[in-house]
C-alpha cells in the first residue's frame, strides 16, 4: 500500500496518483465502475510507447494500441 502522504498527495493532482503503481490501481478501479477504465488503460500504454526506442518495438505496440483502443469495435474501444 502506499504511504499516507503519497495518498494525501493524489488529491491534489492527477499527475501525483498515475507516478504512484498504487495509486493507477486504485483509479483504475475507481474508472471501472464508471465503467471508462479503458482511458486509463489507453493512456498508460501511451505513455509506455513514449518510452520505446526500437523502430521494430514501436510498430508492434502501435499496432496493439491500435486493435486493442482504436480500431472500430476494438475490445477497450476509446
Amino acid at each position: 500500500m502506499a504511504p499516507v502522504d503519497d495518498v494525501m498527495a493524489w488529491g491534489e493532482s492527477l499527475d501525483h496518483l498515475l507516478e504512484c503503481k498504487t495509486g493507477q490501481l486504485v483509479f483504475e478501479d475507481f474508472l471501472r465502475t464508471e465503467y471508462s477504465e479503458e482511458n486509463l488503460l489507453f493512456w498508460l500504454a501511451c505513455e509506455d510507447y513514449k518510452k520505446i526506442t526500437s523502430g521494430i518495438e514501436m510498430t508492434s505496440a502501435a499496432k496493439r494500441i491500435y486493435t486493442e483502443f482504436v480500431q472500430v469495435d476494438a475490445p477497450r474501444q476509446v
